[in-house]
């Protein structure tokens, strides 16, 4: 196989989803669907195994490999095979109580034409297209098997962890670790528990969606979306409760902001309106420093002059201050922005330029807040804007208004915007009092609403010209 044919294959693999080890499903219509399935691997030569701690995978697998083939045939079910790694999972993380039989699984369902498999390999030499996770998909011969269970079918295990402890092993790979629950933790759970809850009832479309899938982020590719895709999870970093804790999950996270005030909630046609804090880990650094940022400067502060003025600019020197500010140098800041475009092509694709030269301008441009640059501050400001978004997402939970979370911008039926404005005010304002005494300045964060009737506005414009 030549680049080019390598390069083809990567970028296709890059079209994956990670097992998700608690999809799960009591509907009669699945468990036929995983006993005749379970018959015919069952009858091949060599077969033997316990017929239920067998049939517990293959359903987990199947509802994978389903789910993710009915928003995008094309896309892979991304797992390790890693027989250790898959049997040492702590339990909160492994609440089926899958082991190493989940590969003898797959490899049962590869046997039996049920799926295209693609081993994992890592090389040494690094870039996005040097390593990858084992994949899968169905063919057409499974999902023959399962084309009438209709989605709504496949859920979340009700068990399943929504507060999750990550720490660097030696590879400096992120894991997910055990923990002993405390009053936090339960609070929290509680609260994303009731949270899925919420978003499970509402009804969440795109108004004007091609059937052939909407931009990335970046707009470097097409997606499709999987609407039911909603379980969100909160992930803290480096074995600490003080470090992350952001809101993950949900397709609202995939899209760039013109496609989520396409959003409707529960039916409606008026879309929703987004509204973002500008620059709000740069606000809060000034406000550490007892400076009002917008007092004192006033420009977006991603805003750098001989560079495009653009979201997907934006999520990249977002990505620049959190690595800037958690490296323990410029070089290994350096190294760590580049593995990161490296590594997600989807969104940082486009990047044709020296990331070295964008970070010193960045630094330059925020010359106040230099000491914080290489200090190991940027999970700690999650943690802080984690807050802010539990109390905005948590208010309007009470009353059963949706609110939708990109960490530190809100998504909100059109009809509770003036609501969500005050809000995000007030939650600015209460965790950054308690996150610092109340040793800061009285900062008025400048919101940057956007509606779906003004994309359309600017979409008839442009259509005009």
């Amino acid at each position: 196989m030549d680049a080019n044919d390598k390069q083809a294959k990567a970028i296709a693999l890059s079209n994956s989803r990670h097992l998700n080890r608690h999809l799960w499903s009591t509907d009669p219509a699945v468990d036929a669907a995983v006993r005749e399935i379970y018959e015919v691997l069952a009858n091949a030569d060599g077969f033997s195994g316990n017929k239920t701690l067998w049939k517990k995978h293959l359903k987990v697998i199947v509802l994978n490999l389903y789910a993710v083939w009915l928003a995008d045939p094309e896309r892979y079910v991304a797992f390790s095979r890693d027989r250790t790694e898959n049997s040492r999972i702590p339990d909160r993380y492994n609440m089926l109580r899958l082991t190493h039989l989940l590969v003898d699984v797959v490899d049962a369902l590869r046997a039996a034409d049920f799926i295209e498999h693609h081993k994992g390999h890592h090389d040494r030499t690094g870039g996005f297209y040097s390593s990858h996770l084992s994949r899968m998909r169905a063919t057409d011969t499974l999902i023959a098997f399962l084309r009438d269970i209709p989605r709504d079918a496949i859920v979340h295990y009700g068990k399943a962890e929504t507060i999750i402890l990550r720490e660097r092993d030696a590879k400096g790979r992120n894991k997910d670790i055990d923990y002993q629950d405390n009053r936090l933790v339960q609070r929290m759970r509680k609260k994303v528990k009731d949270y899925n809850a919420l978003l499970a009832t509402t009804e969440l479309a795109l108004l004007d969606a091609p059937s052939e899938g909407v931009p990335n982020k970046a707009g470097t590719d097409t997606i499709k979306l999987d609407f039911r895709d909603k379980f969100v999870r909160r992930i803290f970093n480096n074995g600490s409760w003080d470090e992350g804790g952001r809101f993950y999950g949900g397709w609202w996270q995939r899209i760039g902001s013109d496609w989520r005030v396409r959003i409707s909630f529960n039916g409606g046609k008026e879309g929703a309106t987004e509204i973002d804090y500008s620059g709000l880990h740069i606000v809060i650094l000034y406000a550490q420093e007892g400076i009002d940022y917008w007092k004192k400067d006033g420009i977006d502060p991603y805003k750098l002059d001989g560079y495009e003025a653009s979201e997907r600019m934006r999520t990249l020197l977002k990505l620049i201050l959190l690595v800037a500010i958690n490296a323990k140098g410029k070089k290994p800041a350096i190294a760590a922005v580049k593995k990161e475009t490296n590594f997600d092509p989807d969104e940082y694709g486009w990047v044709d330029f020296d990331v070295s030269d964008l970070i010193e301008a960045f630094a330059e441009r925020h010359a106040p807040i230099a000491k914080h640059f290489y200090s190991g501050a940027g999970v700690r400001l999650q943690r802080i804007d984690a807050d802010i978004a539990e109390k905005v997402i948590y208010h309007f939970l009470k009353d059963g208004i949706p609110v939708l979370c990109v960490h530190d911008s809100f998504v909100i039926d059109h009809a509770h915007s003036n609501r969500l404005i005050q809000q995000m005010e007030t939650a600015l304002v209460d965790v950054m009092s308690a996150a610092t005494g109340g040793k800061v300045p009285d900062i008025k964060p400048l919101m940057k609403p956007k509606t779906y009737w003004d994309m359309k506005m600017k979409e008839m414009e442009t259509e005009d010209t």
